[in-house]
């Protein structure tokens, strides 16, 4: 069947991102030769075509510049923003909710352009616009089983999500190497070095082999880190309706020698392993010295689930009123 034939050829050039005109030229030509048309028919069945179809190419390159001109006009990150910031609502069930709603938008999308309302291609950029700016920056990454990911010590250049297979953290100390933490399809691990300006605390090594979505600091910084950690300053906490517990995310030698009343010790190199002793129905706000650290563990805890802020600026940043507990001198 030369139709087949050339529509087969068509999606193949477009796989190998051939210019569209020149895939379809190229299809047009190779279909007209499979079916015995000669070349001076194809090319004349070819011109018809695109005489007979002007208008309605016309009509969707127009739409497709209206739809580019609304995606830089900035609504998309307006939209963007608005999204991600009902996923950081205080109500737990907003991120299931609008995965829903996103997914119950495309796909009425999807129906209605092949039957009622025509959707150009051109306003995917607008109908899914956090996904997009990502997706373009995502590297994919195949990896082999006992391949180590990343190392403990060295400096931390990129975040990962693992798109499938099982891992895990490994932690070298005075007795060898013991596992914090094993992941899974959906972890996501890296982000503590990108944010922390230190060092990678813990190596991270494959179980079996898998697909890793890599993205590099600045892009995760950019993405990801300022849109799903949510800051506040001491003076914005009463906006909170329901008890906040605090956590101190420094070090323990940090925290004895001063510390917010009532806060408890969580530091940030075993955060991800004591996890599991918080409550999903509590809302936690996190500090640290600076803000720095305590970015970096909301963002984890909110990965997992958990209802957090973060107390910006951290203890440098406290009004001159508030007075921190003393306990012990350093050393």
């Amino acid at each position: 069947n030369a139709v087949l034939i050339g529509v087969i050829l068509m999606l193949g050039l477009s796989l190998f991102r051939v210019n569209v005109i020149v895939a379809m030229t190229i299809s047009a030509l190779v279909a007209g030769l499979t079916a015995g048309l000669g070349l001076e028919k194809t090319l004349n069945a070819f011109n018809d075509g695109l005489s007979g179809g002007a208008e309605i190419a016309l009509s969707y390159a127009m739409l497709g510049a209206f739809a580019v001109a609304i995606s830089k006009s900035g609504l998309t990150l307006i939209l963007a923003n608005k999204l991600l910031g009902l996923v950081n609502s205080k109500n737990k069930d907003s991120a299931s909710y609008l995965s829903m709603l996103i997914l119950a938008v495309i796909m009425c999308c999807a129906i209605a352009s092949q039957n009622l309302v025509p959707v150009h291609i051109a306003f995917i950029p607008i109908l899914i616009p956090p996904l997009i700016v990502i997706f373009n920056k995502l590297k994919i990454v195949f990896v082999k089983e006992g391949e180590l990911i990343v190392r403990q010590g060295e400096e931390g250049d990129s975040w990962y999500y693992l798109r499938r297979g099982a891992a895990e953290v490994l932690q070298t100390g005075f007795s060898g190497n013991f596992r914090v933490a094993k992941l899974g399809t959906g972890d996501c691990f890296g982000e503590e070095a990108l944010l922390g300006g230190s060092p990678r605390n813990a190596c991270v090594r494959m179980l079996s082999k898998g697909i890793l979505m890599k993205l590099n600091k600045d892009d995760f910084v950019q993405l990801l880190m300022q849109q799903l950690v949510e800051e506040f300053s001491w003076g914005q906490l009463n906006q909170w309706l329901q008890p906040l517990y605090w956590i101190d995310v420094r070090t323990e030698d940090e925290y004895k020698h001063q510390r917010l009343a009532g806060a408890f010790n969580l530091p940030l190199k075993i955060l991800r392993l004591k996890a599991q002793l918080l409550d999903r129905n509590k809302a936690y706000i996190v500090y640290c010295d600076s803000g720095r650290r305590s970015g970096v563990a909301g963002y984890l805890l909110r990965q997992l689930g958990f209802q957090v802020v973060v107390l910006a600026g951290g203890l440098r940043h406290l009004p001159a009123e508030i007075k921190l507990e003393q306990l012990e001198p350093l050393g």
